[in-house]
């Protein structure tokens, strides 16, 4: 093999079963990627063939209801400008994609309300109100004829997000209630959205987790982003929105990595920074119950990998006492010595071993001139029992 054929396979174009691709399937592309007819992979392209982006001639990648490709290749929207999605259970159509599209069922807005479906059996298709399983007026227990499964049908024709499908009432931004999707928690106004805490927080800003998955980052639109760097892809070198310890990857995940760069292989801490964390083959940081390679994740019974004598590799991946040692262990709560070794000393909900004022649930870290729960001396400021 000469050196030009040495490269091979290194610079070449994408094909689909050997032709160039038309941006309708994968090819040779990474998994979740089309090939385009100028040989470049991505979900969808806008400079591809030099396609238009109207409803009538969508760019690469994308269809008539949503035919325009943002800037980074990765959704197709009906207007890039506020990166509006149509929804096929809504509209039919993507009106003025070529300047400032809008959602559209048949000629009139797309649905909502109390009125939140698109009918396409009439000729134009017209919104209507949503029914139950039985055609009769809803009651908030069943999904009927609403598209969506994170919402139920309302007796006032709309689909809307509950509590809970047993007449909980609407949601209260806290608890997922019936919203499907990961993250998203149902608001009194029945909509699905990420919120920027498990506290009735409001929206997310784009930059910080929520409550989405971790390295995820809830948008102001309520959908859980995949990882960025300051908005912008990653690339596997930089932490970017992932928590501490991960790297945001290409592809929109948080991994874990060796420190040369290569991925974990369970023997040592990488980029993970909590004590006692490796970074496992599977991208994640968490102890293991051994460090050798051929660690698994705790179950709740052992040190494992966990520095100190008092911590227990959870079943989480965390190291921290719990409130027994055989597996059935629950977090500690400042009421009973657990799994912690001294007599004495309490399981705290931090995780930590230690001395405090009392072990009713109110205790806090000792001063030194109280016993606590020291058997005979006094609880100090470190969690130890001395004179």
């Amino acid at each position: 093999m000469d050196a030009l054929d040495a490269t091979l396979g290194t610079c070449v174009s994408c094909n689909v079963g050997g032709d160039p691709g038309d941006g309708t399937s994968q090819g040779t592309c990474p998994s979740g990627q089309n090939c385009h007819v100028d040989g470049s992979c991505s979900l969808c392209s806008s400079t591809a063939g030099g396609l238009a982006g109207t409803d009538v001639e969508p760019h690469s990648g994308c269809l008539a209801l949503n035919p325009r490709c943002n800037a980074a290749g990765t959704e197709c929207q009906c207007d890039t400008t506020t990166s509006l999605i149509c929804d096929a259970a809504t509209a039919t159509t993507c009106a003025m994609a070529d300047t400032s599209g809008v959602c559209q069922c048949g000629v009139d807005p797309s649905c909502a309300g109390v009125t939140p479906a698109c009918d396409t059996t009439t000729d134009p298709a017209v919104c209507v109100a949503c029914v139950d399983d039985d055609g009769a007026l809803g009651d908030a227990t069943t999904q009927g004829t609403c598209a969506a499964d994170s919402f139920l049908c309302l007796a006032d024709g709309s689909c809307q997000c509950q509590l809970d499908a047993a007449g909980g009432g609407p949601g209260d931004a806290m608890t997922p209630g019936t919203c499907t999707e990961n993250g998203q928690m149902c608001l009194p106004d029945g909509t699905c959205k990420c919120q920027a805490d498990n506290a009735g927080g409001g929206d997310g800003d784009g930059t910080t987790q929520g409550t989405c998955a971790a390295g995820e980052a809830c948008n102001a639109d309520g959908t859980c982003l995949a990882c960025n760097v300051d908005g912008n892809p990653g690339d596997g070198t930089l932490q970017g929105t992932c928590l501490e310890g991960y790297i945001c990857s290409a592809l929109g995940t948080c991994l874990c990595q060796k420190g040369d760069g290569s991925p974990g292989d369970s023997t040592d801490a990488g980029t993970c920074t909590l004590q006692g964390q490796l970074c496992t083959l599977e991208g994640l940081c968490s102890c293991l119950t051994a460090n050798d390679g051929t660690g698994v994740a705790g179950d709740g019974t052992m040190q494992g990998t966990c520095p100190n004598l008092d911590q227990l590799c959870r079943a989480d991946g965390s190291c921290g006492c719990l409130s027994a040692n055989d597996g059935t262990g629950v977090p500690g709560d400042n009421t009973a010595q657990g799994s912690c070794p001294d007599m004495g000393t309490i399981c705290q909900t931090d995780g930590t071993c230690g001395c405090l004022t009392a072990a009713d649930g109110t205790g806090v870290p000792g001063d030194g001139t109280t016993q606590g729960t020291c058997l005979a001396d006094f609880c100090q400021a470190d969690g130890t029992c001395a004179p």
